[in-house]
């Protein structure tokens, strides 16, 4: 079977930097498909959610052009009854393969770090003010997350 879906191609390079094909088509390498992706480098419970995915796009239980349409908190919720997939996995995709601009990463712990070092606040910094800042800067939460990260990791990026 072939797949064309360049969403879902690139939810599932995101996920683990392989593409549709290898994971689809696993099963019928001749050392058995989820063995083989172990052996690789990746463990069985993320080729089990990767190739649960596969299954709920094919099946069509799970829908990726439906996100665009949804707000943030939707998507996260929506993205996040997907196997392996939590609210932080939700909010990462969201943020780099939606370029959503309003992502504000409460359980990642750059952006915690980040918070720390640039407000002078304990590690880790109080819920209150973590809360206070994904006030100032909503609607643009994505970009103060990506220059707070920065600011405690200044090498330069590659993309």
């Amino acid at each position: 079977m072939k797949m064309k879906n360049v969403l879902f191609n690139s939810l599932l390079i995101f996920f683990i930097g392989i593409s549709t094909s290898f994971i689809l088509h696993g099963d019928e390498t001749p050392h058995g498909g989820i063995v083989v992706h172990a052996i690789n480098g990746y463990n069985i419970e993320k080729v089990k959610g990767i190739k649960s995915l596969a299954k709920q796009i094919l099946d069509k239980s799970f829908n990726p052009r439906l996100i665009p349409k949804m707000s943030d908190e939707e998507a996260i919720i929506y993205l996040s009854q997907l196997r392996q997939i939590g609210r932080w996995s939700a909010e990462m995709i969201l943020l780099f393969t939606y370029n959503r601009s309003n992502i504000w990463p409460i359980q990642d712990i750059g952006l915690l770090r980040g918070i720390s070092k640039n407000y002078k606040k304990k590690y880790l910094p109080p819920e209150s003010y973590v809360k206070l800042l994904n006030k100032r800067f909503s609607p643009y939460c994505s970009v103060a997350t990506w220059y707070l990260w920065r600011s405690i990791d200044p090498e330069p990026i590659q993309y």
